[in-house]
């Protein structure tokens, strides 16, 4: 009996080993591949209302297996850094957003849609207010078909009606330049 017993529990063991070697790792979702068309390094000036024009790099790639989308934009004249990390959620279907400003230690998050060539990014938060209060930030960046540039407004609004827009951005893909 003692043989059975432990021929039997020698059996589920392998039995359980081989479902679990046969079942195939998850795959990122294929929502994600709308990601690509921001993959790369880029290259652009941002305009502000005031007309400050300020460059911009940023190297955008897939991490962690493919399930997300980190973008480190860096800001030469300021000598800071932002970290910016995208998935997709299928059951909202949309694009979170986290990002992590190097300049002042400030943590964001938000929301993109996609429609067509037209990402959105919205976000609540004391983005322009020192006292706390929460505005709506609306961000609209639109590709081109061949995907080697783009055009983003970023704009505010304290009553999600009335929007002023706080800066223009260009950008076009560039190699990176060459490690010193």
């Amino acid at each position: 009996m003692k043989r059975i017993s432990l021929l039997f529990s020698v059996l589920v063991i392998c039995f359980a080993a081989l479902i679990h070697a046969q079942t195939a790792p998850p795959k990122p979702d294929p929502e994600l591949q709308k990601y690509r068309v921001w993959l790369g390094h880029w290259r652009g000036v941002i305009e502000y209302p005031s007309g400050q024009k300020v460059p911009v790099e940023e190297t955008f790639e897939m991490i962690l297996g493919g399930f997300f989308m980190q973008a480190r934009v860096s800001w030469p004249e300021f000598g800071s850094h932002d970290l910016w990390i995208q998935g997709y959620d299928p059951t909202k279907r949309n694009y979170p957003v986290m990002w992590y400003s190097g300049n002042n230690g400030r943590i964001r998050s938000g929301t993109l849609t996609v429609d067509g060539n037209i990402w959105t990014l919205t976000s609540n938060g004391p983005w322009f207010s020192s006292d706390g209060k929460e505005n709506l930030v609306r961000i609209t960046t639109t590709f081109p078909a061949d995907s080697t540039s783009r055009q983003e407004k970023g704009e505010v609004s304290e009553d999600s009606k009335t929007w002023a827009t706080f800066y223009e951005y260009k950008a076009t893909k560039t190699k990176p330049a060459a490690k010193k």
